[in-house]
């Protein structure tokens, strides 16, 4: 089941992944705007393309921008035809991070940044 974020939800959807249950998964891909110091395909955006696949061991309770029982979070940097991107994904439950992850993986393969 697919659920838009909520409009009074932060770009790393606090609110939905507050109400997820254990075999959900939440997934945000925020662009930055360049400046500032933050220079795509340099540092922390080196990383070219869209992350291809993630898998259950990236996911962790440090990750979570807000702790919650069971979840886990895994965050990429990367940047995509010249700008600089963020993927931020939670899995309702860390201890099915791989099946979940499989689903992600799924949803990436389709990402087309232009």
């Amino acid at each position: 089941m697919h659920r838009p974020l909520p409009g009074s939800d932060g770009d790393y959807g606090t609110s939905a992944t507050g109400s997820m249950p254990r075999d959900g998964l939440f997934a945000a891909l925020v662009e930055f705007e360049p400046g500032g110091g933050l220079e795509p395909g340099k540092g922390l955006y080196r990383h070219r393309g869209v992350p291809a696949a993630l898998g259950g061991r990236d996911f962790s309770a440090a990750t979570m921008l807000r702790a919650l029982a069971g979840q886990a979070g895994a965050q990429r940097f990367f940047t995509a035809a010249g700008r600089p991107f963020s993927l931020y994904a939670v899995v309702g439950s860390h201890r099915h991070a791989s099946q979940l992850a499989a689903r992600l993986n799924e949803l990436l393969r389709g990402v087309r940044i232009g």
